[in-house]
């Protein structure tokens, strides 16, 4: 299944490194597949520019 994230989501993942968000970023990776749009990798980029 292909799994759609967002800037916040993302964000999560960086800025609150716990188990949980690690469990599901892992199971996210290796059981379905990430796709992440190009706004969304532009408005990352624009935050962590920043």
């Amino acid at each position: 299944m292909k799994v759609m994230l967002d800037t916040n989501i993302l964000v999560s993942a960086f800025v609150f490194k716990s188990d949980m968000m690690n469990q599901l970023i892992y199971k996210l990776s290796t059981e379905h597949e990430i796709v992440i749009c190009s706004y969304t990798i532009k408005e990352l980029k624009e935050l962590v520019d920043t």
